[in-house]
């Protein structure tokens, strides 16, 4: 996950940082809904730096995560780090705290930082879409992470996309792609 001074710098939440980490998927069969997604190995000095989107093969980005602990656009947010595998669903487990370290788990997908930043659905073609309702055809999926300042870094091995797909007669199917199996859930 590079750091915003490296290629060049984004301008919150206008013009998003232009080098994001960034880790693909195929997924064969067009999703319905996700009930989570896996990031593997996460590693970033400055949580408060990151934001994590996932986009669909058409391109329409989704909020995962926004900058923990960030109070403004200019703010730092979070001095913690992501310290191993991160889960991320839409809801029923724990926010990202807004301060500290955040250790391997599971967490609540995240429109604004927990400490007073919000992101505006739409802004820099990032929507806030609750996962559960995040669709699109079957092709490659991205996540990427951004981060807004210089300074810190990081990095992540791989994406787990777990959720339910359709088409040829299998609406409903639970899926399970990134892991390299391609199975049915759980991989």
């Amino acid at each position: 996950i590079p750091a915003s001074g490296t290629g060049g710098n984004g301008t919150y939440p206008i013009v998003l940082p232009p080098t994001p980490a960034i880790s693909t998927v195929a997924v064969p069969v067009a999703v319905t809904s996700i009930d989570s997604i896996e990031i593997t190995d996460i590693t970033h000095t400055w949580v408060g730096d990151t934001m994590g989107t996932l986009a669909d093969p058409n391109g329409v980005e989704h909020l995962l995560w926004l900058r923990p602990g960030a109070t403004s656009g200019t703010s730092f947010g979070s001095s913690g780090d992501f310290t191993g595998t991160i889960t991320i669903v839409e809801s029923g487990s724990i926010p990202l705290p807004p301060s500290g370290d955040i250790p391997p788990g599971t967490y609540n997908q995240a429109f604004d930082s927990g400490a007073g930043l919000a992101w505006n659905s739409g802004d820099s073609g990032i929507v806030n879409t609750p996962m559960s309702a995040i669709t699109g055809p079957a092709g490659t999926w991205t996540l990427r992470v951004y981060d807004w300042a210089s300074g810190d870094s990081g990095s992540f091995t791989g994406i787990t996309i777990n959720g339910n797909g359709g088409g040829g007669g299998n609406s409903g199917t639970p899926y399970c792609y990134g892991d390299g199996s391609g199975s049915i859930c759980p991989c």
